[in-house]
């Protein structure tokens, strides 16, 4: 069916800011909280992470980010590349974590494409990208949780963006090319040091995400 009209006013504003996303449709869960489903209004520091994602997106730079629990590091970053995937027009990612348990287990939302999907069951229907057909505007291939977000892969019905998944070990991100490659609790990896190097090669920026652990791993010599 067509499009509504309000709908790419709406898409265009979210497509100019990443910020007013998160404040408006992204959302976030503290099962602490009533209710727990939370919309992601960003404090001042996690508005701060995001700019300096997309200046150094934008550079094709590394980044680390020194993490604490409950401050919202890897939703923040999660919901970074979502938009991203979404708006830009060549855009794939790889996630990674020590074990694949811990990047994908459906209704695990502790894993990060599980938290993809939820992310994505909570946005508007709009905003996930359909294919259309261009002259008509009649919807050809719709959105599908089952179709477009299959084990560690979150792919679109219209274009190649891709966000996909993989254990950090010391053959990471060797078989793609990425912009962004995601290392999440990289302190914690048993493999991080080659995980690092061959993602030189494969990825212009780097994202190091961890809480400390002491000073006997790659996260600590990088910081």
């Amino acid at each position: 069916k067509a499009r509504p009209k309000i709908i790419p006013s709406l898409l265009s504003l979210s497509a100019q800011s990443i910020t007013w996303t998160f404040d408006v449709l992204f959302y976030t869960k503290d099962p602490r909280r009533t209710p727990s489903d939370r919309p992601f209004v960003l404090y001042p520091y996690e508005r701060d992470l995001v700019q300096d994602l997309d200046t150094r997106l934008a550079a094709g730079n590394d980044l680390l980010i020194e993490k604490s629990r409950d401050l919202g590091g890897t939703w923040v970053t999660l919901c970074w590349l979502l938009w991203h995937w979404r708006f830009d027009k060549s855009f794939n990612a790889i996630v990674g974590s020590r074990l694949e348990d811990l990047i994908d287990e459906k209704g695990n939302l502790d894993t990060h494409f599980e938290r993809l999907r939820w992310e994505c069951r909570h946005l508007p229907t709009w905003w996930l990208p359909d294919k259309f057909d261009l002259e008509t505007h009649i919807q050809l291939v719709p959105f599908s949780e089952r179709t477009h977000i299959p084990y560690m892969r979150l792919m679109r019905p219209d274009s190649d963006n891709t966000i996909v998944g993989s254990a950090v070990t010391e053959d990471f991100s060797r078989q793609g090319r990425y912009n962004v490659a995601f290392m999440d609790e990289l302190a914690a990896c048993e493999h991080a040091e080659g995980a690092w190097t061959a993602t030189a090669d494969s990825a212009p920026m780097r994202l190091a995400v961890s809480t400390p652990k002491g000073l006997g791993n790659k996260f600590a010599q990088l910081r």
